[in-house]
């Protein structure tokens, strides 16, 4: 890291004081995908992305806080669709950072809190699915998101989608009209200042596109399952379209890392849910090899998509939640079906807190009304 001299403090002071959210510059926008966050496996790290239109190199500017030190870094890009991918290291825990990518004259910024530290068993965080077909409706669920981080700052830290991100994801321009079209102002603000982690859907197709726009490091080459913590809670984001019999490897390594984690909470990401209403059927691997295992390793909180609504199901004590209202075409949701217990046919997102004893869940549609609020001890 190259600690900048003070003129550029002073610079960089001016540029990112007050700001939350990403900046466009219409005057010479060279930026084919925007710069958005992932986790990485570093506890104390973050990986942002982006893309050009054409060949050039850039120049990554952090600071922490408004009156932070500054570093500047050097950044290559990875292949010849001019794609890159930068790795913050060695952030500290808990802290916000403001960020600057800039490649000739044009710029774009963001801002993202680091993850907390291990101890800690108060957070909230964000979720929702099937974004796919209709971006102009997933920018307004990408807004009142915003919208709820406006009024609570502190809730800046990340956000889980249960998949389906564009209607064909072996398509390049899905990717490009669908999910990065930068006309597209809130997803893009959301996806600058929010680490997006996904569980892969039906829709991602061979998962070549989605390797290559969400590079997670992945258990296995041709495999997107995955686990990460956050403070008192481990995440884990199983592959349906993967081999997922007893005796798979996906599996094996399931029920090790439901086992092995010594997190307070635990909450497993899938696409298809096990119990559904209405729409696309019931899921029976969720049912006879998932569930048996949410059972056995105390998962209370399951998250779905696939179909197109809000749905809640409780089973022996888990929380199904189908979340598949991001922007995709709506079906219709049947509260008659077996254990289901709320559903709702709307746009919407799931901000979930995190406490010592209990989730605490509320259901936001895209109009910023409230489906339901309710808790899981």
């Amino acid at each position: 890291m190259i600690k900048l001299k003070l003129m550029m403090v002073v610079s960089f002071v001016l540029l990112f004081a007050g700001e939350t959210t990403l900046l466009a510059q219409k005057d010479a926008n060279n930026f084919l995908k925007e710069p958005y966050l992932i986790f990485n496996k570093h506890e104390n790290g973050m990986r942002l992305l982006w893309q050009l239109e054409k060949f050039n190199n850039a120049t990554v500017y952090l600071t922490q806080g408004e009156l932070g030190i500054n570093d500047s870094f050097y950044v290559k890009e990875i292949n010849d669709e001019h794609q890159f991918v930068f790795n913050f290291e060695k952030l500290a825990p808990s802290k916000k950072y403001y960020y600057k990518v800039k490649s000739k004259n044009s710029s774009r910024s963001g801002s993202f809190y680091s993850r907390v530290d291990s101890t800690i068993n108060n957070f909230t965080f964000y979720a929702y699915g099937d974004t796919r077909t209709f971006p102009e409706k997933h920018n307004k669920v990408a807004r009142q998101i915003m919208k709820s981080i406006a009024s609570e700052p502190e809730s800046q830290t990340f956000l889980v989608s249960t998949g389906d991100l564009v209607a064909n994801g072996d398509l390049e321009e899905d990717w490009d009209e669908q999910f990065f079209d930068n006309n597209y102002r809130g997803i893009r603000e959301l996806m600058a200042n929010m680490p997006y982690m996904v569980s892969v859907g039906n829709h991602e197709g061979q998962g070549t596109l989605f390797a290559k726009y969400f590079p997670y490091d992945l258990q296995n080459e041709n495999s997107f399952y995955y686990s990460f913590d956050y403070g008192n809670t481990h995440f884990t984001a199983i592959d349906q379209f993967s081999d997922l019999d007893e005796k798979s490897d996906q599996y094996k390594w399931l029920e090790n890392d439901l086992k092995s984690t010594t997190k307070q909470w635990k909450i497993v990401l899938i696409h298809k849910p096990g119990w559904t209403a209405g729409g696309h059927k019931n899921n029976k691997k969720v049912q006879k090899i998932l569930q048996p295992l949410f059972e056995k390793y105390n998962v209370k909180l399951v998250l779905a998509g696939h179909n197109h609504y809000y749905a809640r199901a409780m089973v022996n004590g888990v929380c199904h939640i189908t979340t598949g209202g991001g922007g995709a075409p709506l079906y219709k949701a049947d509260d008659s079906k077996p254990n289901i217990v709320e559903v709702d046919k709307s746009l919407h997102f799931c901000k979930i807190s995190v406490n010592e004893d209990k989730l605490m869940i509320k259901v936001i549609r895209a109009d910023g009304s409230v489906i339901e609020e309710f808790e899981i001890q």
